[in-house]
């Protein structure tokens, strides 16, 4: 089942001590069809989620080019 479809897991936060947003990780299940290559790790440096849920959107075939304001796409 995951190999068409992907299971996004993260949180709000990268520190509980502290609240901050930096540095979140999040982790990817599944292959979306084929459309997303699975056993990776990848990083990023400073990026905003937002371009982590385009590329997502992208995967499942929406025609969408940012999420949010400050994002710079896929």
């Amino acid at each position: 089942m995951l190999d068409h479809s992907v299971v996004v897991l993260c949180t709000e936060v990268c520190d509980g001590n502290t609240h901050q947003h930096d540095d979140v990780p999040f982790v990817l299940a599944g292959g979306a069809g084929g459309r997303i290559s699975t056993g990776r790790l990848l990083q990023y440096g400073y990026r905003r989620h937002g371009d982590l849920l385009c590329s997502i959107a992208q995967s499942m075939g929406a025609n969408v080019q940012g999420w949010g304001t400050d994002s710079g796409g896929p």
